[in-house]
């Protein structure tokens, strides 16, 4: 794409491939960090924040929330494998809380993986792209910090690492 999005494989595949009649003149795409425990809420902002031209998703970092940080990683993994993001790194964060006890996760919501389906169970391939390597708060901030410019850490998860 024109656009500098990646057309991708699978979910990709069905989403439109159309660059927006106005996106010439929108101003520069704004840096973005999101922090996020994917459940089915956050993976709406990964593929929104990805594909929308305004934005330039720097990268994704897990923590705990709808389910472990094991389960909420690998779904980031598979969502941006399948969504055809696989450019995007993705680094596993924080397992639980700084200071409070271990919240209840949230399986009567977001299934036994944090991803079901309506009927239950996993719907996405497992994917086997690599993590980013480091401590998610220092590769997000040099994530940050080689942008030179203004940039948002998006926290739709649990807020254990942005203060």
């Amino acid at each position: 794409m024109s656009d500098g999005h990646p057309t991708g494989l699978g979910v990709a595949e069905s989403l439109p491939q159309t660059q927006h009649p106005a996106a010439e003149h929108l101003p520069a795409p704004h840096a973005i960090w999101l922090d996020c425990d994917p459940g089915h809420d956050d993976v709406f902002a990964i593929i929104l924040a990805a594909y929308n031209p305004r934005c330039n998703l720097l990268g994704i970092s897990t923590c705990f929330g709808n389910q472990t940080l094991e389960k909420v990683t690998q779904n980031t993994l598979d969502v941006t494998a399948a969504a055809g993001l696989e450019h995007i790194g993705v680094v596993a964060g924080q397992a639980s809380p700084l200071l409070q006890p271990m919240p209840l996760l949230c399986p009567a919501i977001h299934g036994e993986s944090g991803l079901d389906g309506p009927s239950g169970g996993r719907q996405l391939p497992i994917s086997s792209r690599p993590l980013m390597a480091g401590k998610a708060v220092n590769v997000m901030y040099e994530a940050i910090c080689r942008q030179h410019a203004e940039s948002t850490a998006a926290n739709p998860g649990a807020v254990v690492k942005v203060r």
